[in-house]
């Protein structure tokens, strides 16, 4: 049995606590609990539409947790509960719905990963899956079905010679549900898809973002979202890095219209020099869903 804790500050205060058994060495039971305080911007096609302030409490059950190998699957119950403290909006933006309120949700994650490198792999691959349906009494939101939360993301590298990686990627995030709380819909934008804490994803301003090239800002999308990534990696020197990032990307409110709406791509072009405290580094992209210059910059390891 062992228990760490973990702070996280910036425009995120993070602070999580774990209890973990293990009564096995292939499986290991754990109860965990997760603060988080949140001040997110969110924009509407590169535009800043609102701005909202929250407290998210989290405590999670996981009585499965399996370790072999490379996998690692995890099932258990999890409990939300969100606090809004203050919400803005733009002259232009819709209505926020954000009420102060609590999920259950049954959860299941998959994760493989046998790449040689978080950052710069060069051989191995990155494949993760989780299903959660989410309810506020155990059985039902707002007194209809429950949302079923479906995503994935897989990524592969394939070297040639010793320095030239080619990495093609694909992702995406369903939701189907009569009722598709705010705070749990899709967003995308940004480098990643976050630390992955126990398993799960965790964005840099909200759990379920996604990465999209071109995008820097938080942005809200449609209920599914699908997309694909193809990256070219070369090494300079034993410790630089240029990469080109090329992504497309479909959304849509109902399946048998996802590829009818206008198709999002995103470019982006990065330089990195990998030190002893991460990359350092910056990356310049554009996609045609905010028509604008992104430009990133990459002080050391993310957390």
């Amino acid at each position: 049995m062992n228990a760490d804790v973990t702070l996280r500050l910036g425009k995120r205060l993070m602070a999580r606590s774990e209890l973990t058994f293990h009564p096995s060495r292939v499986t290991r039971p754990m109860v965990s609990f997760t603060f988080r305080h949140d001040d997110v911007d969110v924009f509407f096609k590169g535009n800043r539409d609102y701005n909202y302030l929250y407290n998210q409490f989290q405590a999670d059950i996981t009585p499965i947790n399996l370790d072999l190998r490379h996998f690692n699957l995890q099932m258990g119950l999890r409990w939300d509960y969100f606090h809004y403290r203050n919400k803005l909006g733009s002259e232009t933006s819709n209505p926020l719905n954000l009420e102060n309120e609590h999920f259950y949700s049954y959860r299941a994650r998959l994760n493989y990963n046998s790449e040689n490198n978080w950052y710069f792999p060069t051989r191995g691959a990155r494949f993760k899956a989780g299903y959660s349906y989410v309810t506020k009494d155990f059985a039902k939101l707002n007194d209809q079905i429950g949302m079923s939360d479906v995503r994935a993301s897989w990524r592969k590298s394939f070297t040639f010679g010793s320095r030239l990686t080619i990495q093609p990627m694909l992702y995406g995030r369903m939701l189907f549900g009569a009722s598709i709380p705010t705070i749990l819909s899709n967003t995308i934008g940004g480098e990643w898809f976050g630390s992955a804490v126990s398993g799960e994803w965790f964005g840099h301003y909200v759990e379920q973002q996604m990465p999209f090239a071109g995008v820097g800002n938080m942005e809200y999308v449609d209920d599914l979202f699908v997309a694909a990534q193809l990256q070219i990696q070369q090494r300079m020197g034993a410790n630089n890095y240029v990469l080109f990032r090329v992504a497309t990307a479909q959304e849509s409110e109902r399946m048998r219209s996802l590829l009818n709406y206008r198709t999002m791509i995103g470019v982006q072009a990065a330089y990195y020099y990998y030190s002893i405290i991460g990359p350092i580094g910056g990356a310049i992209g554009y996609s045609n869903r905010t028509k604008s210059v992104d430009i990133y910059l990459n002080l050391g390891f993310v957390f």
